[in-house]
C-alpha cells in the first residue's frame, strides 16, 4: 500500500490505459481468431476454469512489457554502444562472424561458436545491467555488511556499483570461486 501511494502518480495513468485496453478487448467477439498476447490472456483459464481477473491481466501485461520488451531493448542498446565505442571490438566481432558463418547468415548452430560475442554481451550486461538495482522491504531486523537494518526500512542492492568497483568485484568473484567474468571479455 505504501509503495502504491509513493508511485501513484506514475502507476495510475499506466493502470488506466491498461484497464481501457482490457475493457476494449473484453468487448470483442473475435478473441479466438486473434493472435495478440492480450487476446490469449483473456482466453486463458485457471485450473478451476475461471478467467484471469483485471488485476492478474494488468500484472501479466506489465511484466511482459517491463521484463520482456524493455530489458531486451536496453541490453541490445548497451551492447551495440559497447561494440561501436570500445576500440577493436567491432573489428574483432566481424572477424569472428566471418570465421564462423562465412558470408552467409548466422545459423542457430553458429551462435554457440561465437565466443567473443558471448563475452561482449556478458561484459556489457555486467557493466550495464538492465535491472541495476533491487529494493526490498526489511520485514524483521537484520545485519548486512556490518549495518543493522530495522524492520520497515527499504534496502537496496546496487549490482552495477558492485560490478564496477574492482576491489568489491574481486572479493565477490573469490567468494564464489569464479576465475573470470564475461567469457572472452572485451580485449581485442
Amino acid at each position: 500500500a505504501e509503495r502504491k501511494r509513493i508511485y501513484a502518480h506514475v502507476l495510475d495513468p499506466v493502470d488506466e490505459i491498461i484497464a481501457a485496453v482490457v475493457a476494449d478487448h473484453r468487448r470483442r467477439d473475435d478473441l479466438a481468431d486473434r493472435d495478440d498476447v492480450l487476446s490469449m490472456l483473456l482466453l486463458a483459464r485457471h485450473e478451476d476454469g475461471s478467467p484471469m481477473d483485471d488485476v492478474e491481466l494488468r500484472d501479466e501485461l506489465v511484466t511482459l512489457l517491463v521484463a520482456g520488451h524493455e530489458t531486451t531493448a536496453t541490453a541490445l542498446a548497451w551492447s551495440v554502444h559497447r561494440i561501436l565505442t570500445e576500440p577493436g571490438v567491432h573489428d574483432t566481432l566481424r572477424r569472428e562472424l566471418a570465421a564462423v558463418a562465412g558470408a552467409g547468415p548466422v545459423s542457430p548452430d553458429d551462435v554457440a561458436k561465437l565466443e567473443y560475442l558471448d563475452g561482449v554481451v556478458k561484459e556489457t550486461l555486467r557493466l550495464n545491467p538492465v535491472i541495476p538495482d533491487v529494493m526490498r522491504l526489511v520485514k524483521r531486523p537484520v545485519r548486512i555488511g556490518g549495518l543493522d537494518l530495522p524492520a520497515g526500512v527499504l534496502s537496496q542492492l546496487g549490482s552495477s556499483v558492485a560490478d564496477q568497483n574492482a576491489a568489491m568485484l574481486g572479493q565477490l568473484l573469490a567468494k564464489y570461486g569464479i576465475s573470470h567474468v564475461g567469457g572472452a571479455g572485451l580485449s581485442a
